[in-house]
Parts: structure tokens; sequence; C-alpha cells
């Protein structure tokens, strides 16, 4: 982009965006090459681009915490992992099926946030390239107080940070006390303003080859030039934003790819659950610490580290590097025969066994337990009409031999022991528990969170106020006038010298 120099009539150039050199035009074609590239240099490293991707990032992830994701032990198991899918959206209804269609319950391991991961990632390490070179190059102004390549009234060229603005103006006043007048205004906006005065090219006038004293246009002239920087140590402040985002990236990446989950299916009062893949190992089970008293337990191992965690509630802990987390869920009673003896089975069981866990996840649910020693039948019904806030109440009605109607009938709401009448059988311990939802992540890559807040709080100092440079040149120009070139990166502090010369112009009129 050329600009026009004052001329003598004291026409006013206006002020020029200096973005890039001009553009080549690609030969036999009407597109221009370096336009685009430009174009798409400027859209990388605006800001829009990189808000747009981390907001959409940020909905997925909010996506992916607050929905159900599929277990990895379903990962390689399609009918499995169908059957899992089919579950969780019908417990969404129709909303679920649109979840589902959207692949909301696969996102952390589908295709759609690793290509906005990568997407991510490429704008950041441009922006980061780009924000240190501008920092370097914010370094590099001063160096131009000294250069002498330029000729009086033309610019000084200068590898701005960012895109450049240019104004160049002739004024009917000296040199010197144009000078003396910019550089109260530069002190006062600036705390730091260097200064040279420097031999330069006489500049020749439109009247053919002479400067405003008559002499030849080779001779040099005074210029006197005036640099304000502000910024210098913030603007390494702003990189590192965006490194502490690219570090939060590659977390979530790789939390996803080497990360992984299992969601146990609800355990029952004495079940097991393992993810062998993972070296993960569950039980529901039933400790004595002392006779007659009896304690659930979550016991297990996590890569070879063992552990026994009493359940009282809510339970959330982390074991070897792995977040564990189970919470109770439906009702569930557990039976066992006080003397140890197998005696217990259901029907379609292959063995007996002493102690057993039924389930019952809806209210009038009923599980069937048989002691085919006693020749009794065991119905056990969850109450569906208890108030709320009630606990959980169980009917047990007890059939004998061939007998189409139950014979006693009592309810269990407590541990409780019973003895069936009229027989020889065993005594029995009833004791209702909830059944348990057993959740277990391994993400080896979460203490990165770290850093990254701390590099973003870091580089969000830089952003506070914006780095950059204001630089005047003041010369003589033909007859007895001055010429201002002025060159900077921050729109603001250009437009206040520009007003800075309107109400000086208005005020000698």
């Amino acid at each position: 982009m050329s600009e026009a120099a004052p001329n003598h009539t004291g026409q006013t150039p206006p002020a020029e965006h200096v973005a890039a050199p001009p553009a080549q035009s690609q030969s036999g074609s009407g597109i221009q090459l370096n336009d685009v590239g430009r174009t798409l240099w400027l859209t990388l490293v605006s800001p829009w681009p990189l808000l747009a991707l981390s907001i959409l990032l940020a909905l997925l992830i909010a996506a992916a915490v607050t929905l159900p994701q599929l277990p990895s032990q379903f990962a390689d198991e399609a009918g499995a992992a169908g059957r899992w899918l089919t579950s969780t959206a019908n417990n969404y209804g129709v909303v679920g099926a649109i979840f589902r269609a959207l692949g909301f319950y696969t996102l952390l391991r589908g295709p759609l946030l690793q290509i906005l991961l990568a997407a991510l990632a490429f704008i950041l390490l441009v922006q980061f390239a780009n924000e240190c070179r501008a920092a370097i190059r914010l370094r590099r102004v001063s160096a131009v107080l000294d250069h002498t390549g330029a000729g009086n009234g033309e610019p000084v060229t200068i590898a701005a940070p960012g895109t450049l603005l240019r104004w160049r103006q002739a004024f009917a006043q000296s040199p010197l006390t144009f000078a003396a007048d910019l550089r109260r205004l530069f002190e006062a906006r600036w705390q730091r303003v260097e200064r040279r005065t420097l031999r330069v090219d006489g500049a020749r006038s439109a009247a053919g080859g002479h400067t405003a004293d008559n002499r030849s246009a080779e001779e040099p002239v005074l210029e006197e030039r005036m640099l304000a920087i502000r910024g210098l140590a913030t603007s390494w402040l702003r990189p590192l934003l965006l490194a502490g985002m690219l570090l939060a990236a590659a977390m979530i990446w790789l939390n996803t790819v080497v990360g992984w989950a299992f969601t146990a299916a609800p355990l029952l009062p004495g079940e097991r659950a393992a993810d062998a893949v993972h070296d993960l190992q569950l039980e529901y089970g039933i400790d004595e610490p002392t006779a007659g008293i009896l304690e659930p337990v979550l016991r297990g191992a996590v890569n070879g580290d063992t552990f026994a965690l009493p359940v009282y509630g809510p339970l959330r802990t982390q074991i070897a590097g792995t977040d564990l987390v189970a919470n109770a869920q439906t009702p569930a009673l557990y039976v066992r025969t006080l003397d140890g003896a197998k005696l217990l089975e259901q029907p379609g069981q292959s063995n007996t066994v002493a102690e057993i866990g039924l389930g019952f996840p809806n209210p009038d649910s009923e599980e069937l337990l048989l002691i085919r020693s006693a020749g009794v039948a065991l119905r056990i019904l969850r109450q569906g009409d208890i108030e709320a806030g009630a606990p959980d109440t169980f009917l047990v009605e007890i059939f004998r031999g061939e007998s189409e109607g139950a014979t006693d009938r009592f309810n269990v709401s407590k541990s409780s022991v019973i003895s069936i009448p009229g027989t020889d059988g065993p005594a029995i311990a009833l004791i209702p528990l909830p059944s348990l939802s057993v959740e277990v992540r391994h993400a080896p890559a979460l203490w990165l969170v770290w850093p990254a807040l701390v590099l973003v709080l870091a580089g969000a100092l830089g952003y506070w106020r914006r780095p950059g440079f204001l630089l005047a040149q003041v010369g003589p120009w033909p007859v007895d006038r001055a010429v201002l070139v002025v060159q900077s990166d921050l729109p603001d502090e250009l437009a206040a010298v520009q007003r800075w010369y309107t109400e000086r112009e208005e005020s000698t009129h």
C-alpha cells in the first residue's frame, strides 16, 4: 500500500492500515494468492474461531459429564454396547433417542470430540506462535529509533507485532516547536518515552529537488523521533494463556485415549464384578466384626492394590490413582442361614448356598427362595404402598409342600431372624440393604489441570491491557513547515494523536 507525501498545499493524506505487502496476482487467473493466505492467517489468529471451538468443547465436555457414557467394558462388545445404549436412552424417553442419535452417550470415545480437539490444538499452536512473534517484535521496535534509511517525511520501516496503522500530516509550524508540543502529549499519556535526533536525507519538494530552506535534496536534515512502548513484560504473559489452553486440550485428549471407566451393574449383597482388561475386581460383601453384628463392605482390587471400604452412605475415594464412586440404589435383601449351612437356592439355580442377595428394583417386585431340604418356599414381595421416607418393607410368605396358599406371613423392615414354624428347618437371617451402583474411573492425566490453570491465570494478566507502541517522526517540510509521521499498532493511541491535532488546529483559528 503506497502513501502520498504531504504537498505544498498542506493536503492531509489519510491514515493507513499496513498489515502485509501488496498481493501478487496469480498468472492467468484473477485469484490473488497472497490475499487468500493473508485472509486465512488473519482468521486463524482471530479470537473468534478459538472462542467458538472452546465454547463447543465446553458444551461437549458438560454433556459428557452430565449424561452417562458407554463404559469401557462394552467398547469392544457390539451386542452389550447396543443393549446398554438402548437401556440408557429409554431412561430419558424421547430425548434419550435424540441423544443417542447424536452420539451423546459415546462422546468420550467418539470421533467428534477427537476432531474438535485436533482443530482447537492447531489454532492454539498458531496463535501461540503468533503471540511469541508479537512479543519478540515489540521488543525489537526500539531499534527503529536509530535507523537512518528513510528520508525526511518518509515512515521508517517497522516489523509491527500486529496491524500497523500509519498517519502523516504537514503543519504550518517550525519542527522544533511542533516536536516540543508533541513531546508533552507523549509524556502525558506514556510513562516512558525514548527520543532521538537523527540526520536523515532531505525530501524533495513538489517544486523540484529542494528542501524547505532551498538546500539540495541530498543534503541531510534533522529529524526528531519519539517512541513509546507499553507491555514489554506482559507481552510475554500472553502466550502463557494459549499454552495453558493447549495443555488442557492435551489433558482431555490423553484422558479420552488412555483413561477408562467401568460401571458395574447394581451389585446385590454378596455379588461380585470384574474387569479383566483393567485388572479390577469388586465385591459387595458382608462382614461380621463381632458376633451378631453385620457390616456391609465394598471390597476389591485395582491394579493389584486391595481395599475394603465400609458402606455407610455415598462412597467416594481414590485408589491407585483411580476414582471410585459407590451409591445406594434400589432396595435389596440379604438372606443367610445362621449356622452357615448351604441350603438356599432360587428357581433355576444349580447349587445351594449359605447366603444370597435378592434385588427388588421396582415397587411390588418379588423373588422366590427355596429350601428344598425343609420342603419350604419363601415368596418375598417388596411393598409398594409405603409412605415417603419410611423404611422399605418386605412381605414374606411361607409355602409348605404342595400347599397352594401361604401358611405364614410376616413383614420385614429391619434385620430379622425367622424360623420356619412347624419344621426342623434352619433359622434364617433377613437383612434389608440397598443395592450398590459402583463406578470406577481412571484419568491418568487429570493432574495436568493444575499447571494448565496456573498458565491460563498468568496469561490472562497479559490481556488486561494490550501491549503496543507509538512512534512519531517530526522533520522540516517546505516551506517553513513541519511534517509528522505517526505509526502505531494501537488504534486508540493513534486516534489520541489525531484528536490532539484537531483540537490544536481549532484553537489556532
